[in-house]
Order: C-alpha cells, then structure tokens, then sequence
C-alpha cells in the first residue's frame, strides 16, 4: 500500500511535466483574468482573448 500511495503523485508530476513541455508557449505568455470571466492572452507573437483555457488548443494548432 506505501507504494500505491507513492505512485499517485508521481503520476501527477509526470502529467504535469508532459503538460508543461507541451505548452512552452503558455509559459512565455503572459495570461491575465479579466473580471469577465475571460483570459487576455499577450505573447510574442500576439494578443488574443479567450473565454476559457479550452481556447488555448485551437488556437496553437
């Protein structure tokens, strides 16, 4: 059972890794909530808004 309980966050910082190499660009963003439930987005290359994260995938394909 000690071992179970090892795996789970390893599990979480692994998905979080792959997440984090994934997305390099977020990383380079600057991401500020606006008081409308949006995300304004500024990075190197432009500004978008978003409504929500889901936003992100379309607009990085």
């Amino acid at each position: 059972m000690p071992r179970f309980k090892l795996l789970i966050p390893l599990i979480v910082i692994l998905t979080l890794i792959q997440l984090l190499m994934g997305q390099e660009r977020i990383i380079h963003s600057q991401i500020i909530h606006l008081n409308t439930g949006q995300y304004l987005v500024i990075d190197e290359t432009k500004v978008s808004l978003w409504r929500n994260f889901g936003d992100w995938s379309k607009s990085s394909q």
